[in-house]
């Protein structure tokens, strides 16, 4: 008996285009910023007063996220760890992007906000919402 783990992921190659992308990011950045977090934030202007273990714990943190997306979208590859997976990084990108908002990173503007929506939230949702509907209705 087959059960929904075990039936074969047939997702459309548009939609493996941000999940690949994202998975890429997040590990690139995530042992960037663990490695020299200072030397990050110096790379993109930004003056940061944050303790050495703020900026490590951050980075760790992006580091276990770029785990779970390798784990959940590309080695298990079943629609529910890719949802998980790429729903932990949504979530992030949410705080981040209220945190952003919050301490004035970001402008709270139309193309303050557009950024992070056309990198990160947008193809997310997409992406969420077609795994969503795959997973409850497999073929």
């Amino acid at each position: 008996m087959k059960t929904r783990g075990d039936i074969p992921l047939s997702v459309p190659w548009p939609l493996l285009i941000h999940p690949a992308l994202i998975t890429l990011w997040t590990t690139f950045f995530s042992l960037w910023f663990l490695i020299d977090s200072q030397g990050a934030f110096a790379a993109f202007d930004i003056a940061t007063n944050a303790e050495p273990f703020i900026l490590q714990t951050s980075a760790s943190r992006y580091v276990a996220l770029a785990v779970a997306l390798w784990l959940g979208v590309w080695i298990l590859r079943t629609p529910e760890t890719m949802f998980v997976a790429l729903l932990a990084r949504f979530s992030m990108d949410v705080l981040d992007t209220v945190a952003g908002l919050r301490t004035g990173l970001l402008e709270p503007t139309v193309t303050g906000f557009a950024q992070p929506l056309l990198m990160f939230l947008a193809p997310a949702l997409v992406t969420l919402v077609w795994l969503g509907r795959r997973i409850r209705r497999p073929t």
